[in-house]
Formats: structure tokens, sequence, C-alpha cells
């Protein structure tokens, strides 16, 4: 139920208002023709809004204060935003967002941002999580970097074509690192044991990639190998024709002529070959 209450202002005029409970023992709020000032604390059952222009301002004009504004159940569960001003100043320095929880547990008070309803980036206690990419120097497909990744894989000899040789592996180990589309691979097999089912003129191929490799004709790769079975004066690795990787021989010892697939023919029970390869994947 609403009350109607009187002052006597300083002019002598009277001032009504309707709705209002004063209990105050002193003056909490001063209005006047710059606004309302007001003393304490305010509490609101209900939303507080601003019509002029859709702006709402919270400023505390004070060379030695860090305004605050929380949003939550209490002290102990909130969200925080900090302006921070340079000491003595009205400077701002820079501006603080967090939350705190009073258990304190694994990825609560998780900071979620989201277009559309999605959920596009969260701060979590592991670091950044985005869905999406992220966009450098544009907006645009080729600006974003979509995907980071390591790993590890299990390199495999193999064959262009025909029955597949059945090998036997003393050690084989692969490592890789994709950056958006760019994959840098490491790896290394070592034999102990060869028999060629196929045909022995059919090219021999590094098989079982972590990813396809879109560019085959143009990716060339670095091997260092030992007791390969070869003796060329150049080797090295080169992209397929089916996305995978074959090594390339020179016979000649200068220009770019020569050069052939090797086949499994050059394998030996006893081959080892190390290697190093970066190439381009399609996502």
């Amino acid at each position: 139920m609403s009350t109607s209450r009187t002052r006597e202002k300083a002019d002598g005029e009277l001032f009504k208002s309707t709705g209002i409970d004063d209990n105050a023992t002193s003056t909490k709020v001063t209005v006047s023709n710059t606004g309302i000032a007001v003393t304490g604390g305010i509490q609101a059952s209900d939303s507080i809004n601003t019509s002029a222009a859709g702006v709402s301002k919270w400023y505390a004009p004070s060379n030695s204060g860090n305004p605050e504004f929380y949003l939550g159940a209490s002290d102990a569960e909130r969200l925080g935003i900090q302006t921070i001003f340079d000491g003595g100043t009205q400077n701002l320095n820079s501006v603080s967002f967090f939350t705190q929880t009073a258990s304190g547990a694994s990825n609560k008070g998780l900071m979620n941002f989201s277009v559309d309803g999605t959920t596009r980036l969260q701060i979590n206690d592991a670091g950044l999580a985005v869905t999406g990419g992220v966009a450098l120097g544009g907006t645009g497909v080729a600006n974003t970097i979509s995907d980071y990744e390591t790993g590890t894989w299990t390199p495999a000899w193999g064959t262009a074509s025909g029955t597949q040789p059945t090998i036997g592996y003393s050690n084989r180990y692969g490592y890789y690192v994709k950056i958006g589309r760019l994959v840098t691979l490491r790896g290394g097999m070592y034999l102990n044991a060869l028999t060629v089912n196929g045909a022995s003129t059919s090219n021999l191929l590094i098989n079982n990639l972590p990813f396809a490799n879109n560019t085959p004709n143009t990716t060339v790769g670095i091997n260092s190998s030992a007791q390969i079975g070869w003796a060329r004066a150049r080797s090295q690795l080169g992209g397929y024709g089916n996305g995978e990787f074959g090594f390339l021989g020179q016979t000649g010892s200068t220009g770019n002529t020569g050069w052939s697939w090797e086949t499994i023919s050059v394998l030996a029970s006893n081959s080892e070959i190390r290697f190093t390869i970066s190439y381009e994947t399609d996502s």
C-alpha cells in the first residue's frame, strides 16, 4: 500500500511523494538539478532500468578508487568487473573480469562468450577454448586457424600397387604437429623381416599418414636414412599421386635429371629410415 508524505523544502514549499517509505534518520537521497545522490547502498527487488538512449553509467570519480561491479548470489559466488586506474589519477589503466566460487572446484565459475546461442570462446581452468577458429588479419577462411593438434601415429612401409609386402618391425615411431592445414611429421622405421609379396618393381611408399596429403605432386620431405639399401647421389621424400609419400632417387650427381621413384626392391630385412615431412591437408 502506497503512502503519501510531505516535506518542507528550504524555500518553504512542500514536497509531496507517493509510494515512498521514509524511515531515515538522516539525509540519504538528495535530488538536485544535476541528478540524484545516494548515501549508502541501494537494494532492489526487481531490475534497475535506464531509458536515456539505452546507456547505463556507473562512475566512481575518485582518484584513489578502483570501481567494481558484482553480479551473483553473494561475495563468495559472483562475477566481478573492476576498472583499475593509475595510482592517484583517474586515468584508466586496465579492466579486470573475474569469477569467484565458494567451492573452488575444478571448472566452476567458467566464462562463456556466445553468439546466437553458440559458445565461441570459453575461459576455463585449462585456459582458452575456441570453437570455430581464430581469424588473423581478416575474417575469411584463408585467414582462419581452426585447429591445433599434436599426437602420435604409426608409420608403415607399403607399395603403390599390387599385393602389400609382409614386414616385421623391430621399432617404429611417429609424431605429428598440425597447425591449421599444415602438418609436420617426424618418424622412423626399423625392419627385422621383409617378404615382398607383389612385384618388386612397385613403387615404395610411406603409408598410414595421420592426415591425407592434398598436394601430392608438389610436397617434398627430408629423410635421413641408414642401411636403406640403395646407392643414390641424392634422394628425398616426395608427395605421391595417391596422397601418400614415396622416395625419389637421383642416379646422376648434378642437375635435375635422373630422378625416379624408388621401388620396394631397395628395401632389405635390416633397413632403417628416419624422416621429417611437412605438407598441407584438406582442413
